[in-house]
């Protein structure tokens, strides 16, 4: 019986770890992943497109680097990534209205951020005109191209990508480690021995992800060195989650400790 037991334990952490260290993971990726591809090309076009119409380009150049910008061009990444799937979806697209909205809504930031006064009338003037729909037009004709020469195969790589970024994915993963710990609880009989285990797979997660931000800098490095592909990598928010995961991992631990503690010392005075 204790065998079986300590079998089931076993399969219950491997899943606890898995499932951990996918939620995390789900956190990072996009980071890694889309922005330092696709975010970087987004900025890029952006900046030689509206450089050639307003009079300051340094300007144009801070507002792309600004948070309020970043979130902006992370929701035409995710628009991107559902063009290639199905470019049906580019219809209902409409840059001029989404970036003249984005601008209007975050305009106060904006310039607290950028230091200066966004110019309204340069902007809308700038949103109608020519070059502005050429962009457009450029953009959706792109996506197209890509969606074209994608195989099937690579765009259900797409589509698992999306699910893994989703909110969707994220509820389902908590949900199930949820209920991994409540077996876990229900097994051990105890209403706090759960912690030690979330405690050790959350210390474990950390430490992996740790190994892995080493090994794809050994990756990139070795890739821009030989110049197979020049793209500015960000690992930020992947080491921010490493980080984050093992703290939160050796927290667990210390809780779980002062708990059992506690019991102990109750049940030498019982």
């Amino acid at each position: 019986m204790k065998i079986l037991k300590r079998i089931i334990f076993g399969l219950l952490n491997l899943i606890l770890f898995s499932l951990v260290f996918m939620l995390v993971f789900s956190f990072s990726l996009k980071n890694f992943f889309s922005e330092a591809f696709l975010g970087s090309i987004v900025k890029e076009k952006l900046s030689s497109e509206l450089t050639s119409d307003l009079d300051d380009e340094s300007k144009i150049k801070e507002v792309l680097e600004s948070e309020e910008a970043n979130k902006f061009i992370d929701d035409y990444i995710n628009k991107t990534l559902d063009g290639v799937v199905d470019t049906s979806s580019l219809d209902g697209i409409d840059m001029g209205d989404d970036l003249l909205a984005f601008i209007r809504e975050n305009k106060s930031r904006l310039e607290e951020e950028i230091g200066f006064s966004v110019p309204m009338d340069k902007v809308e003037e700038l949103l109608q005109s020519d070059s502005y729909k050429k962009l457009e037009d450029s953009y959706k004709e792109t996506v197209k191209k890509v969606s074209d020469s994608v195989p099937e195969s690579q765009k259900k790589l797409i589509k698992l990508y999306n699910f893994l970024l989703s909110v969707k994915f994220k509820v389902i993963v908590s949900i199930l480690i949820i209920i991994i710990l409540i077996l876990m609880a229900l097994l051990e009989k105890s209403l706090y021995k759960w912690l030690k285990y979330l405690g050790t797979t959350t210390i474990l997660s950390g430490i992996f992800i740790g190994i892995m931000i080493v090994i794809a800098k050994l990756v990139v490095n070795y890739i821009t060195k030989n110049g197979l592909y020049n793209v500015d990598f960000s690992f930020d928010q992947m080491i921010v989650c490493g980080i984050v995961t093992f703290i939160i991992g050796i927290v667990t631990c210390i809780i779980y400790k002062i708990i059992d503690n506690v019991n102990r010392k109750k049940e030498v005075v019982s």
